[in-house]
């Protein structure tokens, strides 16, 4: 599925890519629209991640799973 994806981006996007992700997991995996509001913001000095690169690897990759999991509160199931 992500081969697929990969294929319809050039190699440098596809590094960009990468790098944005490894960044969002760096910085704490903030959720893809924070972490575009901080790029956009220009809150981390010579980065060199772009909204684009951001969007990019949303589409290769999905959601960033540890983002979701930190965020997802777990809820008993009562049941009588």
């Amino acid at each position: 599925m992500v081969e697929d994806k990969k294929s319809k981006y050039t190699v440098n996007a596809y590094k960009h890519a990468t790098i944005a992700r490894e960044l969002q997991m760096t910085i704490g995996r903030p959720s893809s629209q924070d972490f575009i509001n901080i790029i956009e913001g220009n809150l981390l000095q010579n980065c060199p991640v772009t909204k684009q690169d951001i969007l990019i690897a949303e589409d290769i990759f999905g959601p960033d799973i540890g983002a979701l999991k930190g965020k997802t509160v777990h809820q008993k199931n009562w049941s009588c």
